[in-house]
């Protein structure tokens, strides 16, 4: 009986440790309707010119696998995780392995949120990290070529990171929300008094690049 358990134990850790076939990228995926979950999208060339909206509990950031080039037109929104654009390849044993895209393009139309909007930041209350239920969401790019004309957008707990060989965000938004300045009036003047000591109007953050 011993035997017979281990002979099974063992075919079935030797199923698991085997190699699988890798499927090949499709050529293209365009979407020009509403994806409302989070599916695979296994292309080279991405193209988005309709909605791209979910919820993802899960808390990581929605990867695509092989893309070489991504076109965003339409709007791109997750309450958690966020998006990582970059091309991600997945070996035989399911191992996914990240290095930049060539292209990623969000146009003037484009839209890119990640968290929820008007979100507050995290709290802390005295040893209890709640961050730990909820990671904060990104807006991850990595690609030779970064061009952005659109809007890209997380919440006051997001992280956006973009990184390329040409970055290009001119007549283009990135904005972090909870930074935007709170008008003030006084006795003498109406100044604006920018939120947690950052001022947007030094970082560009919430204003047009150019």
């Amino acid at each position: 009986m011993k035997k017979l358990c281990f002979s099974a134990f063992l075919v079935m850790t030797l199923a698991w440790l085997a190699p699988v076939a890798v499927a090949q990228p499709m050529a293209g995926y365009t979407n020009s309707s509403t994806v409302s979950s989070n599916i695979l999208i296994d292309a080279t060339n991405v193209v988005n010119l309709g909605t791209f909206s979910f919820i993802d509990l899960l808390a990581t950031p929605y990867d695509f696998l092989d893309m070489l080039v991504f076109t965003n037109r339409g709007v791109m929104s997750t309450y958690y995780g966020g998006f990582l654009f970059d091309r991600g390849v997945q070996d035989q044993y399911g191992a996914v392995t990240h290095s930049p895209a060539n292209i990623f393009g969000n146009a003037s139309q484009g839209q890119i949120y990640a968290g929820i909007p008007g979100q507050t930041p995290t709290i802390f209350i005295e040893d209890l990290d709640l961050s730990v239920l909820f990671a904060p969401p990104e807006i991850i790019i990595s690609a030779t070529n970064v061009i952005n004309r659109g809007l890209i957008d997380t919440d006051v707990s997001g992280v956006i990171d973009i990184s390329g060989t040409k970055v290009d965000l001119s007549r283009g938004y990135v904005h972090v929300e909870g930074f935007d300045a709170v008008p003030v009036t006084d006795l003498l003047a109406t100044t604006n008094i920018p939120n947690i000591g950052i001022h947007t109007e030094f970082y560009g953050l919430s204003k047009q690049s150019n």
